[in-house]
């Protein structure tokens, strides 16, 4: 995890960051569904992995869930796993032939739970080209945050979507082997409006507005290569 830098006294504050807009931008193979988890399933998720202690009394931050031969994920991973494949069952929001590569592969899953205190982030990468196939499925559970995409090689190449909370994504294909993705660590983003462009006295509300960060728990399920699962 990443954690806010310290303004330089010397040199002043940092440059504000950039306006993250709230649509999925043109990347191949990325998919984004801002708040599509439904309040009840975020609350008995966080319920679960509380109930559970899987953050040891905030010991840690980060927990890694592996399937195997002889062990599987456990049934509230599951459940949160189904009603996900329930949402993002076609017809859309997902192509068909989308559905499968992220819910139906005869491959071991991998869970990897985060929990980002506000403020907090994570530096941009690709989840390794090696271990993981294609297909990765993320969620927020609570707290919102902006991801940003760059292109590998094309730095120009640079998006920032905000994730609100219950939000889920998707990479395939090219958004999963050839972008990046992070999360800059900051203590508050600055979002487009949802409702842009404005007219007459109203005109002042399709400003960016600034929204702080909260404390963000993230659930991201990948699927391990063969042979990957012995190195977990």
């Amino acid at each position: 995890m990443e954690r806010p830098r310290s303004p330089d006294s010397l040199f002043g504050d940092p440059p504000p960051p950039p306006v993250a807009r709230r649509t999925c931008p043109p990347i191949p193979g990325l998919y984004i569904f801002p708040a599509l988890v439904p309040d009840d399933v975020a609350r008995q998720t966080l319920r679960d992995i509380g109930d559970a202690d899987l953050f040891a009394g905030g010991t840690r931050d980060q927990v890694m869930l592996f399937e195997s031969p002889n062990s599987s994920l456990p049934a509230f991973i599951h459940r949160l796993l189904s009603a996900l494949s329930s949402l993002l069952a076609p017809p859309p929001p997902l192509p068909p032939h989308l559905h499968p590569l992220l819910f139906a592969q005869p491959l071991p899953r991998q869970a990897i739970i985060n929990l980002y205190p506000a403020g907090t982030g994570i530096a941009p990468h690709v989840d390794l080209l090696r271990r993981y196939a294609d297909g990765v499925v993320g969620c927020s559970v609570v707290g919102g945050c902006v991801m940003t995409f760059t292109r590998i090689g094309r730095e120009h190449e640079r998006y920032d979507v905000y994730l609100p909370p219950r939000s889920i994504y998707i990479l395939s294909g090219p958004a999963r082997w050839d972008w990046t993705h992070g999360i800059e660590p900051r203590l508050e983003d600055v979002v487009e409006r949802e409702n842009r462009h404005l007219e007459g006295e109203n005109r002042h509300l399709d400003q960016p507005e600034t929204i702080l960060r909260d404390l963000r728990l993230s659930v991201t399920f990948r699927w391990l290569k063969p042979g990957a699962d012995v190195l977990s």
